[in-house]
């Protein structure tokens, strides 16, 4: 393997681990999300018309059952498509650096 060869593979490995802790991320809110959903979704379904968001560190700010449920819907489709996007650069990268490990030396 050339030293440029080197120098990309450690580029693509670099860029598969930051993709990896995003995806974490993503994965863990996308989890906290759908958990919240639940709990609205509970709440109204026992009349609630009304719940609470907090803001910032202290601030509770009571809001509209259905608007939270909504911001949180929309919210959960933009993680998974973050998710999808992701998952498919990984996809990607490794395999770009599955063929870049894989090649024979040049002149050799």
């Amino acid at each position: 393997m050339s030293a440029d060869s080197v120098r990309l593979a450690q580029a693509k490995q670099q860029q598969i681990l930051v993709l990896e802790e995003y995806l974490n991320l993503y994965k863990q809110r996308l989890l906290e999300v759908e958990a919240a959903l639940r709990a609205l979704n509970k709440a109204k379904e026992a009349g609630e018309e009304s719940a609470y968001e907090i803001l910032g560190a202290n601030i509770l700010v009571k809001r509209n059952i259905n608007e939270l449920i909504d911001e949180l819907n929309q919210e959960k489709d933009m993680l998974s498509k973050r998710i999808r996007s992701i998952e498919e650069q990984l996809v990607q990268l490794r395999k770009e650096l599955r063929e870049l490990v894989s090649r024979k030396p040049e002149g050799g």
